[in-house]
């Protein structure tokens, strides 16, 4: 019985290997899902990865407050074109990291910000709806 029971176990296991459960996933937003709506669980990470380049003084900034109920921010970073490495002036992906906590909709909305000024409507823009499903 004892043999059974711990073969039922192992079996269970191998199984559920590599399976993916809802809330422990990354998804992934780009430039091209500018204007759409993404669903992901509570736990889940989304990684937003739009282009920047630096050396030109633009940065990507929030432009609205709305997300800090349903998402937290771990971060954000910058990462250069590997294409482009030592060439002086290239651009890369600044990508931001949110973890869903709550259930519910909200927007995370960007502007392309040259240096010294706040967020404008003549900026390009990024907007995106991310809604936490159960």
């Amino acid at each position: 019985m004892r043999i059974l029971m711990t073969l039922a176990v192992l079996l269970a296991g191998a199984l559920t290997a590599g399976c993916h459960f809802l809330g422990d996933r990354t998804v992934t937003a780009d430039e091209a899902m500018d204007g759409k709506r993404i669903t992901v669980h509570s736990g889940d990470v989304i990684e937003l990865k739009l282009p920047e380049n630096p050396s030109t003084g633009y940065r990507w900034l929030s432009t609205d407050d709305s997300r800090p109920a349903l998402l937290t921010e771990m971060g954000s970073t910058y990462i250069g074109d590997a294409a482009a490495s030592g060439i002086v002036g290239a651009g890369g992906t600044r990508i931001w990291r949110y973890r869903a906590d709550h259930i519910g909709e909200c927007t995370l909305q960007f502007g392309l910000v040259p240096p010294g000024r706040s967020p404008g409507p003549e900026d390009d823009r990024y907007r995106i709806t991310v809604v936490v499903a159960d």
